[in-house]
Protein backbone atom coordinates (compact mmCIF):
# COMPACT_ATOMS: atom_id res chain seq x y z
CA UNK A 1 0.00 0.00 0.00
CA UNK A 2 1.66 2.92 -0.95
CA UNK A 3 0.89 5.95 1.34
CA UNK A 4 -0.87 8.23 -1.21
CA UNK A 5 -3.35 4.94 -0.57
CA UNK A 6 -2.88 4.93 3.50
CA UNK A 7 -4.13 8.34 3.54
CA UNK A 8 -6.94 7.72 1.69
CA UNK A 9 -8.41 5.77 4.09
CA UNK A 10 -7.81 7.93 6.83
CA UNK A 11 -11.31 8.92 7.80
CA UNK A 12 -12.08 12.15 7.44
CA UNK A 13 -12.21 14.82 10.15
CA UNK A 14 -15.62 14.77 12.11
CA UNK A 15 -18.05 18.19 11.95
CA UNK A 16 -18.89 19.07 15.64
CA UNK A 17 -21.10 21.49 16.65
CA UNK A 18 -20.66 23.45 20.26
CA UNK A 19 -24.21 24.35 20.66
CA UNK A 20 -25.23 27.41 22.87
CA UNK A 21 -22.41 27.91 25.41
CA UNK A 22 -22.99 31.27 26.02
CA UNK A 23 -25.85 30.05 27.57
CA UNK A 24 -23.83 28.78 30.24
CA UNK A 25 -21.71 31.68 30.32
CA UNK A 26 -18.75 29.72 28.28
CA UNK A 27 -17.24 31.97 25.68
CA UNK A 28 -16.49 30.45 22.34
CA UNK A 29 -11.87 30.43 21.51
CA UNK A 30 -13.01 31.25 18.45
CA UNK A 31 -15.67 30.53 15.57
CA UNK A 32 -13.68 27.24 14.85
CA UNK A 33 -11.44 25.04 16.72
CA UNK A 34 -9.51 22.61 13.76
CA UNK A 35 -7.22 19.65 14.32
CA UNK A 36 -6.50 16.82 11.99
CA UNK A 37 -9.10 14.26 13.36
CA UNK A 38 -11.72 17.40 13.98
CA UNK A 39 -13.88 20.51 13.23
CA UNK A 40 -15.02 22.06 15.97
CA UNK A 41 -17.82 24.60 15.06
CA UNK A 42 -19.37 27.02 17.86
CA UNK A 43 -22.86 28.10 17.07
CA UNK A 44 -25.81 30.25 19.33
CA UNK A 45 -28.79 28.99 20.99
CA UNK A 46 -30.79 30.86 18.30
CA UNK A 47 -28.72 29.42 15.31
CA UNK A 48 -30.32 28.59 12.09
CA UNK A 49 -28.21 25.47 12.00
CA UNK A 50 -29.64 21.64 12.68
CA UNK A 51 -28.10 19.14 14.69
CA UNK A 52 -28.49 16.85 12.12
CA UNK A 53 -26.08 18.53 9.61
CA UNK A 54 -23.29 17.84 12.03
CA UNK A 55 -21.06 14.48 13.07
CA UNK A 56 -21.91 15.26 16.45
CA UNK A 57 -23.29 17.69 18.77
CA UNK A 58 -21.86 18.67 22.35
CA UNK A 59 -24.72 20.03 24.23
CA UNK A 60 -24.70 21.66 28.03
CA UNK A 61 -26.80 20.77 30.83
CA UNK A 62 -29.25 23.15 31.74
CA UNK A 63 -28.96 24.86 28.20
CA UNK A 64 -32.76 25.03 27.64
CA UNK A 65 -34.00 26.17 31.01
CA UNK A 66 -33.63 29.62 33.38
CA UNK A 67 -33.73 29.07 36.89
CA UNK A 68 -34.00 32.06 39.18
CA UNK A 69 -33.07 32.19 42.94
CA UNK A 70 -35.11 34.33 45.18
CA UNK A 71 -35.65 35.01 48.85
CA UNK A 72 -38.98 36.09 51.00
CA UNK A 73 -39.54 38.56 54.13
CA UNK A 74 -39.39 35.39 55.28
CA UNK A 75 -36.30 33.71 54.22
CA UNK A 76 -37.86 30.93 52.34
CA UNK A 77 -35.68 29.99 49.18
CA UNK A 78 -37.78 29.54 45.71
CA UNK A 79 -37.16 28.76 42.95
CA UNK A 80 -38.60 29.90 39.56
CA UNK A 81 -38.16 28.01 36.62
CA UNK A 82 -39.05 28.93 33.11
CA UNK A 83 -37.69 26.86 29.62
CA UNK A 84 -37.86 27.18 26.18
CA UNK A 85 -40.18 24.45 24.95
CA UNK A 86 -40.54 25.22 21.33
CA UNK A 87 -36.54 25.28 20.60
CA UNK A 88 -36.65 22.23 23.00
CA UNK A 89 -38.87 20.29 20.49
CA UNK A 90 -37.29 21.10 17.66
CA UNK A 91 -33.74 20.40 18.74
CA UNK A 92 -35.10 17.05 19.99
CA UNK A 93 -36.12 16.14 17.01
CA UNK A 94 -32.78 16.50 15.16
CA UNK A 95 -30.95 14.69 18.10
CA UNK A 96 -33.25 12.07 16.29
CA UNK A 97 -32.47 12.60 13.32
CA UNK A 98 -28.52 12.93 14.03
CA UNK A 99 -28.33 9.44 15.84
CA UNK A 100 -29.96 7.79 12.56
CA UNK A 101 -27.66 9.58 11.01
CA UNK A 102 -24.72 7.54 12.84
CA UNK A 103 -23.68 10.52 14.48
CA UNK A 104 -23.14 11.09 18.38
CA UNK A 105 -24.69 13.76 21.04
CA UNK A 106 -22.26 14.80 23.87
CA UNK A 107 -24.12 15.99 27.17
CA UNK A 108 -21.83 18.09 29.71
CA UNK A 109 -23.35 17.25 33.30
CA UNK A 110 -22.25 20.86 35.26
CA UNK A 111 -25.12 21.10 37.32
CA UNK A 112 -27.57 19.30 39.75
CA UNK A 113 -30.99 18.00 38.25
CA UNK A 114 -33.94 19.93 39.02
CA UNK A 115 -36.27 17.26 38.08
CA UNK A 116 -39.66 19.16 40.06
CA UNK A 117 -40.84 21.83 42.22
CA UNK A 118 -43.64 22.00 44.57
CA UNK A 119 -46.11 22.08 41.76
CA UNK A 120 -44.58 20.71 38.42
CA UNK A 121 -42.79 17.45 37.25
CA UNK A 122 -39.86 19.50 35.52
CA UNK A 123 -37.99 16.24 34.35
CA UNK A 124 -37.95 16.66 30.74
CA UNK A 125 -37.54 20.31 30.59
CA UNK A 126 -33.86 20.69 29.14
CA UNK A 127 -32.65 18.40 26.44
CA UNK A 128 -30.06 16.76 28.81
CA UNK A 129 -33.04 15.33 30.59
CA UNK A 130 -35.44 14.50 28.31
CA UNK A 131 -32.93 11.72 26.54
CA UNK A 132 -31.54 10.77 30.41
CA UNK A 133 -35.49 9.69 30.80
CA UNK A 134 -34.00 6.18 30.09
CA UNK A 135 -36.14 3.10 31.64
CA UNK A 136 -34.55 2.04 35.02
CA UNK A 137 -32.25 5.06 35.31
CA UNK A 138 -31.89 6.83 38.17
CA UNK A 139 -30.46 10.57 38.93
CA UNK A 140 -29.29 11.71 41.96
CA UNK A 141 -27.83 14.79 43.24
CA UNK A 142 -24.96 15.05 45.36
CA UNK A 143 -25.15 17.85 48.90
CA UNK A 144 -22.82 20.01 46.56
CA UNK A 145 -20.16 19.85 43.57
CA UNK A 146 -17.26 17.05 43.85
CA UNK A 147 -14.34 18.62 42.63
CA UNK A 148 -12.49 15.01 42.04
CA UNK A 149 -13.89 12.16 39.84
CA UNK A 150 -12.06 8.92 38.88
CA UNK A 151 -11.51 8.06 35.61
CA UNK A 152 -12.98 4.99 34.39
CA UNK A 153 -12.21 5.12 30.61
CA UNK A 154 -9.03 6.05 29.58
CA UNK A 155 -9.56 7.84 26.54
CA UNK A 156 -11.03 11.05 29.11
CA UNK A 157 -8.43 10.48 31.42
CA UNK A 158 -6.78 13.74 30.19
CA UNK A 159 -10.22 15.81 30.27
CA UNK A 160 -11.35 14.49 33.76
CA UNK A 161 -8.28 15.06 35.49
CA UNK A 162 -8.17 18.73 33.92
CA UNK A 163 -11.72 19.57 34.42
CA UNK A 164 -13.98 16.69 35.29
CA UNK A 165 -16.61 17.55 38.36
CA UNK A 166 -19.95 15.78 39.23
CA UNK A 167 -23.29 17.42 41.20
CA UNK A 168 -25.04 14.53 40.25
CA UNK A 169 -24.80 10.72 40.13
CA UNK A 170 -26.56 8.07 38.24
CA UNK A 171 -28.44 4.65 39.62
CA UNK A 172 -29.07 1.70 36.94
CA UNK A 173 -31.36 -1.74 37.69
CA UNK A 174 -30.72 -4.64 35.31
CA UNK A 175 -28.57 -3.16 33.04
CA UNK A 176 -24.95 -1.23 32.82
CA UNK A 177 -24.00 1.59 30.64
CA UNK A 178 -20.08 2.12 29.92
CA UNK A 179 -18.71 3.87 32.53
CA UNK A 180 -16.64 6.98 32.30
CA UNK A 181 -16.39 8.26 35.54
CA UNK A 182 -17.18 7.26 38.93
CA UNK A 183 -17.11 9.03 42.51
CA UNK A 184 -16.80 6.26 45.08
CA UNK A 185 -19.06 3.47 44.26
CA UNK A 186 -21.17 6.24 42.38
CA UNK A 187 -21.31 6.64 38.72
CA UNK A 188 -21.14 9.94 36.96
CA UNK A 189 -20.44 9.86 33.63
CA UNK A 190 -21.40 7.19 31.07
CA UNK A 191 -21.58 6.22 27.32
CA UNK A 192 -25.30 5.15 26.49
CA UNK A 193 -25.25 3.12 23.49
CA UNK A 194 -22.83 4.09 21.11
CA UNK A 195 -24.84 7.38 20.32
CA UNK A 196 -24.88 9.29 23.77
CA UNK A 197 -22.27 10.32 26.28
CA UNK A 198 -22.67 11.98 29.65
CA UNK A 199 -19.26 13.64 30.80
CA UNK A 200 -19.11 15.24 33.62
CA UNK A 201 -17.50 18.61 34.38
CA UNK A 202 -17.00 22.04 35.87
CA UNK A 203 -17.13 24.54 32.71
CA UNK A 204 -14.83 27.49 31.89
CA UNK A 205 -16.54 30.45 32.53
CA UNK A 206 -15.77 33.56 31.50
CA UNK A 207 -14.03 35.53 34.00
CA UNK A 208 -15.94 38.36 35.37
CA UNK A 209 -16.10 41.58 34.45
CA UNK A 210 -14.40 40.02 30.98
CA UNK A 211 -17.76 39.11 29.52
CA UNK A 212 -16.04 39.22 26.13
CA UNK A 213 -13.02 37.03 26.71
CA UNK A 214 -13.16 33.23 27.07
CA UNK A 215 -11.20 31.68 29.57
CA UNK A 216 -7.38 30.78 29.31
CA UNK A 217 -8.65 27.19 29.54
CA UNK A 218 -11.44 26.90 27.42
CA UNK A 219 -9.41 25.99 24.00
CA UNK A 220 -7.80 23.04 26.27
CA UNK A 221 -11.35 22.16 27.60
CA UNK A 222 -12.77 21.31 24.54
CA UNK A 223 -9.38 20.13 22.52
CA UNK A 224 -9.21 17.28 25.51
CA UNK A 225 -12.60 16.37 25.68
CA UNK A 226 -12.96 16.24 22.09
CA UNK A 227 -10.02 13.79 21.55
CA UNK A 228 -11.34 11.41 23.76
CA UNK A 229 -15.02 11.49 22.00
CA UNK A 230 -13.00 10.93 18.86
CA UNK A 231 -10.95 7.96 20.12
CA UNK A 232 -13.69 5.95 21.79
CA UNK A 233 -16.61 6.64 19.12
CA UNK A 234 -14.35 5.05 16.63
CA UNK A 235 -14.14 2.48 19.01
CA UNK A 236 -17.60 2.11 19.39
CA UNK A 237 -18.36 2.36 15.65
CA UNK A 238 -16.36 -1.19 14.88
CA UNK A 239 -18.99 -3.62 15.01
CA UNK A 240 -19.77 -6.88 13.42
CA UNK A 241 -21.42 -6.95 10.06
CA UNK A 242 -25.09 -8.45 10.61
CA UNK A 243 -24.56 -11.21 8.09
CA UNK A 244 -21.57 -12.07 10.49
CA UNK A 245 -23.79 -11.62 13.48
CA UNK A 246 -26.00 -13.87 12.23
CA UNK A 247 -24.07 -16.87 13.51
CA UNK A 248 -24.72 -18.09 16.86
CA UNK A 249 -23.04 -19.96 19.80
CA UNK A 250 -25.26 -22.60 21.42
CA UNK A 251 -24.64 -20.84 24.69
CA UNK A 252 -25.14 -17.23 23.18
CA UNK A 253 -28.25 -18.14 21.62
CA UNK A 254 -29.56 -19.63 25.56
CA UNK A 255 -27.76 -16.02 26.95
CA UNK A 256 -29.87 -14.42 24.67
CA UNK A 257 -32.90 -15.88 25.30
CA UNK A 258 -32.55 -15.51 29.32
CA UNK A 259 -31.64 -11.69 29.00
CA UNK A 260 -34.87 -11.12 27.18
CA UNK A 261 -36.85 -12.81 29.49
CA UNK A 262 -34.95 -10.84 32.38
CA UNK A 263 -35.17 -7.56 30.42
CA UNK A 264 -38.87 -8.08 30.59
CA UNK A 265 -39.04 -8.25 33.90
CA UNK A 266 -36.80 -5.20 34.48
CA UNK A 267 -39.44 -3.60 32.32
CA UNK A 268 -41.98 -4.95 34.80
CA UNK A 269 -40.27 -3.67 37.70
CA UNK A 270 -39.62 -0.14 36.36
CA UNK A 271 -43.21 0.31 35.33
CA UNK A 272 -44.00 -0.83 39.41
CA UNK A 273 -40.99 1.39 40.86
CA UNK A 274 -42.37 4.41 38.75
CA UNK A 275 -45.75 4.05 39.48
CA UNK A 276 -44.92 3.96 43.02
CA UNK A 277 -42.71 7.12 42.23
CA UNK A 278 -46.08 8.54 41.10
CA UNK A 279 -48.06 8.23 44.34
CA UNK A 280 -45.30 10.22 45.84
CA UNK A 281 -46.55 13.28 43.77
CA UNK A 282 -48.44 14.05 46.46
CA UNK A 283 -46.17 15.60 49.11
CA UNK A 284 -45.12 17.71 46.59
CA UNK A 285 -47.50 19.26 44.11
CA UNK A 286 -50.43 22.08 44.50
CA UNK A 287 -53.25 23.30 42.56
CA UNK A 288 -54.62 21.23 39.68
CA UNK A 289 -51.92 18.83 39.48
CA UNK A 290 -52.50 17.64 43.07
CA UNK A 291 -55.76 16.92 42.59
CA UNK A 292 -54.61 14.72 39.74
CA UNK A 293 -52.02 13.11 42.06
CA UNK A 294 -54.62 12.73 44.95
CA UNK A 295 -56.53 10.82 41.73
CA UNK A 296 -54.09 8.51 40.62
CA UNK A 297 -53.82 7.27 44.32
CA UNK A 298 -57.26 6.83 45.25
CA UNK A 299 -58.30 5.39 41.22
CA UNK A 300 -54.56 3.37 40.89
CA UNK A 301 -53.36 3.11 44.43
CA UNK A 302 -56.50 1.92 45.96
CA UNK A 303 -59.00 0.66 43.06
CA UNK A 304 -61.75 3.14 43.60
CA UNK A 305 -63.92 4.96 41.31
CA UNK A 306 -63.64 8.62 41.34
CA UNK A 307 -65.73 11.38 39.67
CA UNK A 308 -63.68 14.67 39.23
CA UNK A 309 -65.77 17.96 38.39
CA UNK A 310 -64.77 19.59 35.32
CA UNK A 311 -66.32 23.10 36.89
CA UNK A 312 -64.96 23.22 40.27
CA UNK A 313 -61.09 21.10 39.84
CA UNK A 314 -60.86 20.61 43.65
CA UNK A 315 -63.96 18.41 44.31
CA UNK A 316 -64.09 15.16 44.17
CA UNK A 317 -65.96 12.02 44.53
CA UNK A 318 -65.13 8.63 45.33
CA UNK A 319 -67.97 6.08 43.76
CA UNK A 320 -69.87 3.09 45.19
CA UNK A 321 -70.05 -0.10 42.98
CA UNK A 322 -73.36 1.06 41.86
CA UNK A 323 -71.95 4.34 40.94
CA UNK A 324 -73.17 6.61 43.14
CA UNK A 325 -71.06 8.81 45.39
CA UNK A 326 -69.87 7.42 48.03
CA UNK A 327 -67.72 9.92 49.86
CA UNK A 328 -66.76 13.43 48.62
CA UNK A 329 -63.47 14.95 48.61
CA UNK A 330 -61.58 18.47 48.76
CA UNK A 331 -58.03 18.48 47.88
CA UNK A 332 -56.12 21.72 49.01
CA UNK A 333 -52.35 22.61 48.93
CA UNK A 334 -50.60 25.54 51.95
CA UNK A 335 -47.28 26.52 52.54
CA UNK A 336 -48.56 25.69 55.99
CA UNK A 337 -50.51 23.63 57.96
CA UNK A 338 -54.70 23.07 58.45
CA UNK A 339 -56.57 26.13 58.95
CA UNK A 340 -60.12 26.63 60.01
CA UNK A 341 -61.03 28.09 56.47
CA UNK A 342 -59.81 25.09 54.77
CA UNK A 343 -62.15 23.24 56.62
CA UNK A 344 -65.21 25.37 56.05
CA UNK A 345 -64.80 25.60 52.41
CA UNK A 346 -64.94 21.61 52.66
CA UNK A 347 -68.31 21.98 54.12
CA UNK A 348 -69.03 24.82 51.89
CA UNK A 349 -68.32 23.11 48.48
CA UNK A 350 -70.05 20.18 50.02
CA UNK A 351 -73.45 21.70 49.85
CA UNK A 352 -71.75 23.39 46.80
CA UNK A 353 -72.23 20.19 45.29
CA UNK A 354 -75.68 19.22 46.21
CA UNK A 355 -74.82 17.12 48.96
CA UNK A 356 -76.52 16.68 52.47
CA UNK A 357 -74.30 17.93 55.87
CA UNK A 358 -74.63 14.48 56.59
CA UNK A 359 -72.69 13.26 53.66
CA UNK A 360 -69.42 12.41 54.31
CA UNK A 361 -66.75 14.22 53.43
CA UNK A 362 -62.94 14.13 53.57
CA UNK A 363 -60.43 17.08 53.56
CA UNK A 364 -56.83 16.06 51.69
CA UNK A 365 -54.68 18.61 52.67
CA UNK A 366 -50.53 18.74 51.19
CA UNK A 367 -49.70 20.59 53.78
CA UNK A 368 -45.60 22.85 54.37
CA UNK A 369 -45.29 21.97 50.80
CA UNK A 370 -42.51 24.62 50.06
CA UNK A 371 -41.30 24.50 54.17
CA UNK A 372 -40.45 20.75 54.47
CA UNK A 373 -37.14 19.58 53.42
CA UNK A 374 -37.72 16.48 55.15
CA UNK A 375 -40.26 13.54 56.10
CA UNK A 376 -40.16 14.28 59.82
CA UNK A 377 -40.58 18.31 58.93
CA UNK A 378 -43.73 17.37 56.92
CA UNK A 379 -45.05 15.26 59.44
CA UNK A 380 -46.48 18.36 60.72
CA UNK A 381 -49.61 17.26 63.43
CA UNK A 382 -52.97 18.84 62.47
CA UNK A 383 -54.37 21.23 65.53
CA UNK A 384 -56.67 19.96 68.30
CA UNK A 385 -58.92 23.12 67.43
CA UNK A 386 -59.01 22.53 63.69
CA UNK A 387 -59.47 18.66 64.28
CA UNK A 388 -62.73 19.68 66.68
CA UNK A 389 -63.48 22.37 64.25
CA UNK A 390 -63.83 19.20 61.71
CA UNK A 391 -65.77 17.29 63.78
CA UNK A 392 -68.17 19.62 64.51
CA UNK A 393 -68.75 20.42 60.69
CA UNK A 394 -68.38 16.28 59.65
CA UNK A 395 -65.65 16.85 57.80
CA UNK A 396 -62.59 13.80 58.12
CA UNK A 397 -59.01 15.31 57.46
CA UNK A 398 -56.06 13.66 56.26
CA UNK A 399 -52.63 14.71 55.04
CA UNK A 400 -51.32 13.91 52.15
CA UNK A 401 -49.10 12.16 54.33
CA UNK A 402 -51.23 10.28 55.55
CA UNK A 403 -53.09 9.11 52.32
CA UNK A 404 -49.46 7.72 51.25
CA UNK A 405 -49.25 5.84 54.56
CA UNK A 406 -52.54 4.47 54.32
CA UNK A 407 -51.76 3.24 51.15
CA UNK A 408 -48.58 1.59 52.24
CA UNK A 409 -50.86 -0.25 54.64
CA UNK A 410 -53.02 -0.99 51.63
CA UNK A 411 -50.20 -2.55 49.94
CA UNK A 412 -48.73 -4.42 52.65
CA UNK A 413 -52.32 -5.80 53.28
CA UNK A 414 -52.62 -4.18 56.38
CA UNK A 415 -55.95 -2.66 55.50
CA UNK A 416 -58.30 -3.65 53.22
CA UNK A 417 -60.26 -1.52 50.13
CA UNK A 418 -62.98 -2.20 51.89
CA UNK A 419 -61.53 -1.07 55.39
CA UNK A 420 -59.93 2.26 53.70
CA UNK A 421 -63.93 2.71 52.38
CA UNK A 422 -65.74 2.37 56.02
CA UNK A 423 -63.11 4.76 57.13
CA UNK A 424 -63.39 7.41 54.62
CA UNK A 425 -67.01 7.24 54.56
CA UNK A 426 -67.91 7.43 58.39
CA UNK A 427 -65.21 8.94 60.45
CA UNK A 428 -64.76 13.10 61.00
CA UNK A 429 -61.65 14.51 62.68
CA UNK A 430 -58.56 13.53 61.72
CA UNK A 431 -57.14 10.19 60.29
CA UNK A 432 -53.73 9.97 61.72
CA UNK A 433 -51.75 7.08 59.79
CA UNK A 434 -48.25 5.92 60.90
CA UNK A 435 -46.24 3.22 58.98
CA UNK A 436 -48.24 1.01 61.63
CA UNK A 437 -51.25 1.67 61.90
CA UNK A 438 -53.82 4.66 62.37
CA UNK A 439 -56.06 6.65 64.90
CA UNK A 440 -58.98 8.73 64.14
CA UNK A 441 -58.82 11.47 66.75
CA UNK A 442 -61.73 13.69 67.21
CA UNK A 443 -59.89 16.92 69.17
Amino acid sequence: MTLAEARQEEPLPLQVLVYGAEKKGVIAPGRELTSRNYTLHFEPFDTARRFDEFDGVIVFQGTFERVTHSTTWMGEGLDRHEYEKDELDKRIREVKLLYDGGGFACFLLCEPFLDCDTSRDLRATDLVKYFLLVDNLYRRNFATRVAHVTPVLSDFKRFLDRFGAASSWFETVGWKPRPIATVGRHLVGMVIGQRLFCVPSQLPEAKPGKIHEPDPNTKEFFELLVDGLVVVGRKLAVELPVWVDAYEFDREHDALGQKAVLLEEVSKLGAEIDAFKRFKWILIYDGDDLVDAVRYVLETGFGFAVEAAEEFREDLKILGEDGKPLVFAEVKGTTRGVKREHVNQADSHRERAGLVPTFPSILIMNTSIKNARSLEEKDEPVAAEQIEHAKRHNVLILRTLDLLKLLALHKRGTVTRGEVQRLLSTGSGWLKVTDRGWELLAS
